[in-house]
């Protein structure tokens, strides 16, 4: 008997990538993805793996390390994310020494301060 089962992707999807500005600002970074406080997947420098993951609520956190050595840390939540749906975050520096960082994600841009950011530490 020939059977026929339909197949359909039922998590979210995550990948993380940078742009040319912030890799150039930023020596080292690493990305993780967390939900009450559990850790879900970690993205190092250059990861170029996704995520498969229950998109309902998941909080974004990064630890940002500057050329002089100096790092900065943000978090960000995020909920309701569609399943079968894949997402690229992609981050970007707002302007050199703005002390921010922006995420594109969703079509939606915010920027997380990190505080001042001194040039020259």
């Amino acid at each position: 008997t020939h059977v026929e089962i339909p197949a359909s992707l039922a998590n979210t999807v995550i990948k993380v990538s940078c742009t040319e500005a912030f890799k150039n600002y930023y020596k080292d970074y690493t990305f993780k993805l967390e939900r009450n406080n559990s850790e879900i997947v970690t993205f190092v420098k250059d990861e170029p793996k996704a995520a498969f993951i229950d998109g309902y609520r998941v909080t974004v956190s990064g630890v940002l390390t500057t050329e002089t050595g100096a790092e900065k840390t943000f978090m960000q939540e995020y909920t309701a994310l569609a399943a079968a749906t894949a997402y690229n975050m992609v981050f970007d520096v707002a302007g050199t020494g703005s002390g921010a960082v922006t995420i594109t994600f969703n079509n939606t841009v915010e920027t997380v301060e990190l505080g001042d950011v001194e040039l020259n530490d």
